[in-house]
């Protein structure tokens, strides 16, 4: 897994991006964000695993974190990499971006839940320094929210 993450996130890059080839701000972001996967993959993940093995402890719960929590890493990613870029290049930091998604009683509340951010619209500038990306806020990668672009605005 941890040897695969590089080429799986790049994919998801090219596929997000409908891009080709990588700029040096966009191999630099994959590179960044692999190396935080890998580190959950090496910090947390296997050391779980020798432990279910060596106790001989069903599976099911570390299914879940394999299979949801690296797809939701995935989808975070894609996320993010959208908000970043736009195609080859940096997306413009005044470009707007409204959070959708459900308001319901499964949207997680506090200081780092979705449902303060439900229905506003956000430039790139306010999503990068308050880290408002699904998938980084309370709820994790059980997040069901997403970031869609409205309007690309001059810089000031």
């Amino acid at each position: 897994m941890v040897e695969d993450t590089k080429s799986f996130f790049a994919a998801i890059l090219f596929e997000t991006l409908d891009i080709s080839s990588m700029s040096p701000e966009q191999e630099e972001f994959l590179n960044s964000e692999t190396e935080k996967q890998n580190a959950y993959w090496l910090g947390s993940l296997f050391p779980t695993l020798q432990k279910y093995i060596k106790e001989k402890k069903p599976l099911e719960s570390l299914d879940y974190r394999t299979v949801i929590l690296y797809a939701g890493a995935a989808w975070s990613f894609a996320f993010f990499s959208y908000v970043l870029f736009e195609g080859f290049g940096l997306r413009k930091k005044t470009d707007l971006f409204l959070f959708s998604g459900p308001d319901d009683e499964n949207t997680c509340t506090g200081p780092r839940g979705c449902d303060q951010h439900v229905g506003k619209i956000y430039t790139v500038q306010q999503i990068l320094d308050d880290d408002i990306i699904p998938g980084h806020l309370q709820c994790l990668t059980n997040c069901r929210h997403m970031l869609i672009p409205v309007e690309s605005l001059p810089e000031e």
